[in-house]
């Protein structure tokens, strides 16, 4: 096999300036925020190998950066005096500012809960005494970002495996304060860390050997292209082209993940506005037409299509089982919203389908209920199962006096054997949650969505079925395709019946790729040494990450668990 370069890579920016990458970055008003990239790779790679693409990173999310328009501060190949005078600048800047970026591409270690990056002049032999002179503790980043108004956010394309790291001249095996260890959580209050790799997990310097980027800065620029996708769903699309990217390689997959808290929408890219002095079409015509489209939805059309739209290729295999915000967020990746927005005014039920589903959960566009119940309408009265599946779960959410009309329509998508409607309506019926109970339909529709690919319907069927070892088996098969959502399933299946420990592995790599159930198992398996060697470090570590997310306060059982751990000292 072919080998890959590893790099350490975390993301900021200022000196090394190259006059060609700030000519395609100074052009904007910064009204967004300011960003510090930082990229070092010019080791002398006797002290610290060097990092090739660190430098090539900044230039291509620089530039993503600034469309986006964030005010660049670009740094490469910094000593500590240049990353200390950039450190100033940012602050300067970042008091002013609605929201501070902070990219950093390059190595970097954890020595007695404080993390510090590497300058290019960095000796590999310190004393305790010497880290804040000879490294710059991020820390020292944190305070200068924490000044602007409303977030601040921390890109790590990190190398977090043991080596390289500084060796501590006064540091030894029994030392209280611990030895030198690859990067650890940074701490905000509000905002996030996006990491490009999991512990432990190397991060790719090139993928494949021949590129001239990262994969994760590559995808970190290409999915900042898109409109509208909010921190959380912007993290899931760029987590999922990397994984997909580097699934095959060698040293892979690769699988970034995030960490920290936020209270409010934030979006690196926001929301199109609608254009103005644009003709409308009227959709009222188009095919359906319980309701007319309004001026917000007809804002998003060009005047006059300045090229053929090409139907959007997802197959209805992948729809009836894909999380839909990994699907438009490749649909806006090829189709622009006013494509989308006219190719749904011509009467395409998918693009109809999408855009209802975008303005329900503000996903690509600001959120409009009414504009979502009107696209979704004209869909589902086209017959499209995505349609009335998703009309559906949006009547169930938002208008309890809809509770029939919601069965209805999950009951006619579902007799299309349509995945996502038999899941939807097998959970409902299992629970009564459309005012109808009935169980032993409810695990034949979990069986017909499970025989087409549905991941929650296998775990459903094997949890309230009791078809445990039918439901892994087909899980297995799911998760051996490269799809995550097999693993974090076959955990949580296994944790249900005490058997998480027999399925360390799988919890592992649904840790490692988001799944907030799976990190608050795996925590509890490293708690009690249970499949792996115990270590309350690692313990910790995963609990405060599935901590960290919403989703948990769904669980009161894991809840509880990863609160307990986390309670001692």
């Amino acid at each position: 096999m072919r080998k890959f370069l590893l790099g350490c890579i975390f993301v900021f920016g200022l000196f090394g300036w190259n006059a060609s990458a700030s000519a395609k970055c100074a052009s904007v008003t910064g009204d967004r925020g300011v960003a510090l990239l930082i990229g070092i790779g010019a080791y002398d790679d006797l002290n610290w190998p060097a990092l090739p693409n660190a430098v090539n990173d900044i230039d291509h999310v620089c530039v993503a950066f600034a469309k986006a328009g964030f005010e660049i501060i670009d740094v490469r190949n910094a000593s500590i005096a240049e990353l200390n005078s950039a450190t100033e600048l940012f602050e300067a800047k970042a008091s002013a500012a609605n929201s501070a970026v902070v990219y950093y591409a390059g190595h970097g270690f954890e020595y007695n809960g404080r993390n510090f990056m590497v300058p290019v002049d960095a000796p590999l032999f310190a004393s305790k005494e010497q880290l804040d002179s000879h490294f710059l503790p991020l820390d020292k980043l944190l305070k200068a970002a924490s000044q602007a108004k409303r977030f601040n956010l921390f890109f790590m394309d990190a190398c977090r495996t043991p080596d390289p790291i500084v060796r501590l001249k006064d540091v030894n095996s029994d030392d209280p304060e611990g030895n030198v260890s690859p990067m650890g959580l940074l701490e905000m209050t509000q905002g996030a860390v996006f990491y490009s790799t999991a512990k432990g997990r190397p991060a790719l310097d090139a993928a494949p050997v021949d590129s001239k980027t990262s994969p994760f800065a590559k995808a970190i620029a290409t999915k900042l292209a898109i409109p509208g996708l909010e921190l959380s769903d912007y993290f899931k699309v760029v987590s999922r082209e990397v994984y997909a990217n580097t699934r095959e390689l060698e040293l892979g997959p690769q699988q970034p993940f995030h960490y920290g808290s936020w209270f409010e929408d934030f979006y690196l890219n926001p929301p199109q506005k609608p254009a103005t002095g644009l003709n409308a079409t009227d959709p009222s015509s188009k095919a359906g037409g319980r309701a007319s489209i309004g001026a917000e939805a007809g804002a998003y059309l060009p005047a006059i299509a300045t090229k053929a739209l090409s139907s959007i290729q997802i197959s209805m295999d992948r729809l009836a089982i894909e999380d839909e915000t990994i699907l438009i967020g490749e649909v806006l990746s090829n189709h622009g919203v006013a494509d989308l927005t006219l190719l749904a005014v011509n009467g395409d039920a998918l693009a109809q389908s999408l855009l209802g589903y975008m303005y329900h959960l503000g996903v690509g566009v600001s959120a409009d209920l009414k504009q979502a119940r009107e696209w979704l309408e004209k869909s589902a009265e086209q017959g499209h199962p995505a349609g009335q599946t998703e009309l559906a779960w949006f009547l169930q959410e938002n208008d309890p006096a809809e509770t029939a009309r919601s069965l209805e329509l999950y009951q006619l998508a579902a007799a299309q054997g349509y995945a996502k409607a038999q899941s939807h309506l097998g959970f409902a019926l299992w629970e009564g949650k459309l005012g109808l109970t009935d169980k032993k339909r409810a695990l034949e529709l979990f069986a017909a969505a499970s025989d087409r690919g549905h991941p929650y319907a296998t775990y459903a069927l094997g949890i309230y079925g009791g078809q445990v070892e039918e439901a892994v088996r087909k899980l297995r098969v799911l998760a051996d395709t490269g799809n995550v959502e097999g693993n974090n399933w076959i955990c949580e299946l296994r944790y249900q019946f005490g058997q998480a420990a027999t399925v360390a592995k799988d919890c592992s790599l649904a840790a490692r790729g988001g799944y907030a159930g799976a990190r608050a198992i795996w925590a509890q398996l490293h708690d009690r040494g249970q499949g792996i060697p115990k270590s309350p470090s690692e313990a910790r570590y995963w609990a405060k990450l599935a901590t960290s997310q919403a989703e948990l306060k769904l669980r009161p059982d894991l809840e509880r668990a990863t609160s307990n751990i986390l309670s001692r000292d």
